[in-house]
């Protein structure tokens, strides 16, 4: 997808790639329109890079698709020096790669990295649980199990962004209430280069309920104040969530 198509104009560039894998749950095409329109508050910068992140995560650019400045510049009504900030500001952050003579493109992790980084996320996610289980309040553990209502909702009726909002809050009373803040500090940075995969994960047909019938067991561990359980709970759904993100992984062309 190119940034003209983002912005509802003619695509003139023929290095964009728009793949169609499959899914049960898509973005909708009216937030697509408008996706990359950004309205010029005081902190425009911070505006562009979340802007373009949010596009990236939410799979409106594809792996290893090239991020041609010019047309994001048109398509944004933003500067060459203010985009190419926002540019190296998510290279930084490992979601775009920089190839010489060509530029930036959505960063393509190999498959032996995304092993890697879920393994990474089930250490960090699994201690949350195990710490969230001893150290949460009861008013901690309401708020948990609201957000997992909220998510559990959606089963039925599933929309990509709505799903990708609702686990994200979920996750955000979890690590924002274990008792460690650092946790996130460190997670976040890994869980923005596996962010496009977990989300094509979730559009693998049966993963949703699958996904949040894992959630609910770490849920109900954490209601027990088990803390063992709720560490094996968190570690067994990365591993399954991993293991559905490497078959997506696999269904691009690899270097």
């Amino acid at each position: 997808m190119s940034a003209r198509d983002l912005a509802g104009r003619p695509a003139y560039c023929g290095s964009a790639r728009v793949r169609n894998i499959g899914s049960h749950m898509t973005i909708s095409s009216s937030a697509k329109g408008q996706r990359l329109r950004v309205p010029r508050p005081t902190s425009l910068r911070d505006h562009v890079q979340e802007t373009l992140r949010s596009s990236i995560l939410n799979g409106e650019f594809q792996l290893g698709e090239h991020l041609v400045e010019r047309e994001l510049c048109e398509a944004m009504g933003v500067s060459r020096p203010l985009l190419r900030e926002a540019l190296v500001h998510l290279e930084a952050r490992g979601l775009i790669d920089r190839i010489p003579a060509r530029g930036f493109v959505v960063a393509q992790p190999s498959i032996d990295r995304v092993a890697a980084l879920y393994e990474l996320r089930s250490a960090l996610e699994g201690l949350a649980a195990q710490f969230f289980a001893e150290r949460g309040t009861e008013a901690d553990i309401a708020s948990l199990k609201a957000r997992f209502g909220e998510l559990y909702a959606l089963i039925d009726k599933p929309e990509l962004s709505s799903v990708r909002a609702a686990t994200s809050a979920f996750y955000a009373i979890l690590m924002d209430r274990c008792g460690n803040p650092e946790i996130r500090t460190v997670l976040e940075p890994v869980l923005d280069r596996i962010a496009f995969l977990r989300t094509q994960s979730m559009t693998r047909p049966g993963r949703l309920g699958q996904s949040v019938a894992e959630i609910g067991k770490i849920v109900e561990a954490i209601k027990a104040r088990d803390v063992d359980a709720a560490r094996i709970a968190s570690e067994t759904h990365i591993a399954a969530a991993a293991e559905s993100a490497l078959i997506r992984l696999r269904d691009f062309p690899q270097d």
